[in-house]
């Protein structure tokens, strides 16, 4: 709790969280930073520029200008395998896939994967190779993601999952109230 994580480094050849590793079902981070953190694989795989969260609930987060670099790269700002998100800003971080989060779903690890967004602001997540703003979200088993409530995020590429039923807002035009 209230922590701030910034310019770490973490280099292998099978990388996990660039600034922050969290295992267990009462794992918690919240009202935190983290920042300018870099996974970097020197041959195979990297995760989580910013953090890696197998269990666990986050909120109150910044997690902005990390990346997950080389090889395999998934989650620039977070990569999850069973989390509840609440009242995050994930912003300006880059990956190959879910360039802001990458929801995983693995049998073998024996977590029950789960994740769910509530008032998230995903923002400006790039692509390594394009630096384009695109899968900001990706899930590998998006049937084990719950449909996000309250979030905004100014491209979707998991558009049933963010209804605007839920209170989600997609997309760059402004809404009018």
């Amino acid at each position: 709790e209230n922590l701030i994580i910034v310019n770490n480094f973490n280099y292998g050849s099978r990388v996990r969280g660039g600034g922050l590793y969290m295992d267990g079902e009462n794992s918690k981070i919240s009202n935190s930073y983290l920042l300018r953190n870099l996974s970097y694989a020197n041959s195979s795989e990297s995760y989580g520029g910013g953090a890696y969260m197998i269990q666990g609930t986050g909120y109150n987060l910044v997690v902005a200008n990390n990346r997950c670099y080389n090889g395999i790269c998934r989650g620039g700002g977070i990569f999850l395998e069973s989390a509840k998100f609440y009242n995050n800003t994930i912003a300006y971080n880059m990956a190959t896939n879910g360039t802001g989060i990458y929801h995983w779903q693995d049998d073998k690890t024996g977590v029950a994967s789960q994740l769910s967004l509530y008032n998230c602001i995903i923002y400006d997540n790039y692509d390594n190779t394009n630096r384009s703003v695109t899968d900001q979200v990706n899930s590998a088993e998006p049937g084990q993601m719950d449909r996000s409530h309250n979030c905004y995020m100014n491209s979707s590429d998991l558009s049933s999952k963010f209804q605007e039923s839920d209170g989600n807002f997609t997309g760059t035009k402004a809404q009018a109230f």
